[in-house]
Parts: C-alpha cells; sequence; structure tokens
C-alpha cells in the first residue's frame, strides 16, 4: 500500500481559516504539504473558506477546482497550477444557463403569470378594479399604527393591479413567443432591445406581433374606460390620498394614461440582465408614424 510519500497528493491535510484570497490559501496549503500550488489572475483574488479536517490533498483541491470553476495541470517542475480552461467555463456557463432556464420556467408557470398571458374580459377587469376598491376599504377600516406591508391586503393589491397593466400582459406574452432561452444570452449588466424593425441596435423578435399588439390595444382601452369611469372608477384624488396614506401601493400611470388613437404598429422589448437570474422589462408600443408611444413593465 503507497503512503503519501509516494503520492504527496494523498497525505491528509487539517485547514481552518477564515475566507481568504485564493492565493492565501494555495500559499498557506503549499507550506503544509510541501506541494506548491498556484492560481493565476483572477482565479487568485478570489474569496474561498476552506475548513477540512484531515481531508486528502486530492481531494481538497478537486473541491477547489469545483468552486472556482478550474482545472488543476501538473507543471514540468511538479507544482500544479489552477487554471480556468474553455472547456470547463463552457460547462459551468452550461449548467448555469440550464439552472436559470428552469427557474424562468417555474416562474411562467406560477398562476398569476399564467392569467396575463390571457385574453383579459371586461368581466375579469371588472372584477379586477372593484377587488381594488374593496382592498382599499379594508385597509382603511384597520388600525392606523399598522404598517401596509404587513396588512393582508397589500400584497393582494399588488395582483390585482398587476392584473389590468395591459402593458405588463404585452411584455410577458412577447417573452413567451420569444422564448426564454434568448434572455440568456443576454450579458449580465447589458440592455438588450427586441423590436419587429429593424435599427442597428435593435435585435429581431422573430415573429408577427400585429395580433399581440391588437389585443394590447383592446386590453388597454378597455382598463382605462373601467379605471377612470367617473362614477365606477377610482379618481386620481381617491388614489393620491391612499397613496399618501400607505405609501406608493398602487401604482396607476399606466392605467390612467389614455390609449392610442390608433392601433400601434412598433413595438420594442428592452431587457436589462441585472444579475444572472434577474431581468428588468420594459416595453414600449408606437404608431407607424412614430407620434403615439405607449408602454409599460
Amino acid at each position: 500500500m503507497l503512503g503519501y510519500g509516494d503520492d504527496p497528493l494523498t497525505q491528509p491535510v487539517t485547514y481552518d481559516q477564515p475566507a481568504q484570497a485564493m492565493k492565501q490559501v494555495l500559499e498557506a496549503l503549499s507550506r503544509q504539504t510541501g506541494v506548491r500550488l498556484f492560481a493565476p489572475s483572477p482565479i487568485d483574488a478570489e474569496i474561498v473558506l476552506v475548513s477540512v479536517h484531515e481531508m486528502p490533498l486530492k481531494e481538497l483541491m478537486d473541491h477547489l477546482a469545483v468552486v472556482s470553476d478550474g482545472e488543476w495541470f501538473k507543471q514540468p517542475d511538479g507544482s500544479y497550477h489552477l487554471v480556468r480552461t474553455p472547456k470547463i467555463v463552457k460547462e459551468r456557463r452550461q449548467q448555469d444557463d440550464e439552472r436559470i432556464l428552469q427557474g424562468l420556467k417555474r416562474t411562467f408557470e406560477r398562476k398569476e403569470i399564467k392569467s396575463l398571458l390571457e385574453p383579459l374580459t371586461e368581466q375579469q377587469a371588472r372584477q379586477h378594479r372593484d377587488k381594488i376598491k374593496a382592498l382599499m376599504r379594508e385597509m382603511e377600516a384597520q388600525d392606523s399604527n399598522t404598517t401596509p406591508w404587513d396588512m393582508p391586503q397589500y400584497q393582494s393589491i399588488r395582483e390585482q393591479t398587476d392584473a389590468l397593466l395591459a402593458g405588463k400582459r404585452l411584455v410577458m406574452r412577447l417573452i413567451q413567443k420569444m422564448g426564454l432561452q434568448r434572455l440568456l444570452e443576454i450579458p449580465v449588466g447589458e440592455q438588450h432591445v427586441f423590436s419587429n424593425v429593424s435599427g442597428r441596435f435593435l435585435l429581431p423578435l422573430g415573429f408577427s406581433v400585429q395580433p399581440l399588439l391588437q389585443q394590447y390595444f383592446q386590453e388597454h382601452r378597455l382598463v382605462y374606460d373601467l379605471w377612470t369611469h367617473p362614477t365606477e372608477g377610482i379618481s386620481k384624488e381617491q388614489l393620491e390620498n391612499f397613496n399618501r396614506r400607505y405609501g406608493y401601493v398602487i401604482g396607476d400611470y399606466w392605467l390612467r394614461q389614455a390609449p392610442p388613437s390608433q392601433l400601434p404598429t412598433r413595438v420594442y422589448l428592452a431587457v436589462w440582465r441585472q444579475s444572472p437570474a434577474s431581468f428588468l422589462f420594459t416595453v414600449t408600443v408606437a404608431s407607424e408614424d412614430m407620434r403615439e408611444f405607449a408602454g409599460g413593465d
């Protein structure tokens, strides 16, 4: 049976230190084991936390390779370099993309999201509006010392309001038609704009948007008429008083905006990838002559 003197990578290692840069960890392990371990930039500056007891050096090296998305290469002088190879980067990217994609799919399977993909009927729009009015009355009847976000009606009002936003519905339908996979092509920190018109900084949606724009146009007008109805709607003054008391609970900017006078023909979907799994969407629609604009998020 070989001892670790025959294979230094089998020797047991005990190491327990606060989070440190990879360079410090590898230097300490090199002194302890006699095996020179090295990582070039940028891996050397990444922070890792190592706490092991009697773990074989090879196993610890494998763990460090996993957390740094790297791969060990033995050098002619007997040292080991931790390198981030294109193969490993590609594999990790594919794994991350699959995880994010599954998360996005689960989001689109949520009941409140699936409902945004369906056509909004007048009966449904009335129910959402009247539910908001009822929830407002319930909040106003409660103890004034209760913070809004602690009230059970708070989240429900948000959901009911979202259901009335024609722009949000259009965004969800555009993404569904476009395909979630295309979101993963956007680098983190960048914003891409998808459109049905060509342009230097525009990416093609790849499908006909006219049915979706027609649906958006009808829903925008329907919701606007119900929301701003002189007797059944919610007045601007009433809403301002409510928001002043409870904070900006109901954002009705897009609900109170008059719809375009003509069917829009252009659409611009802006997608900002804030983090690997976080996206911010805004949509703008415009008439063919670019004189009328509307939108939402």
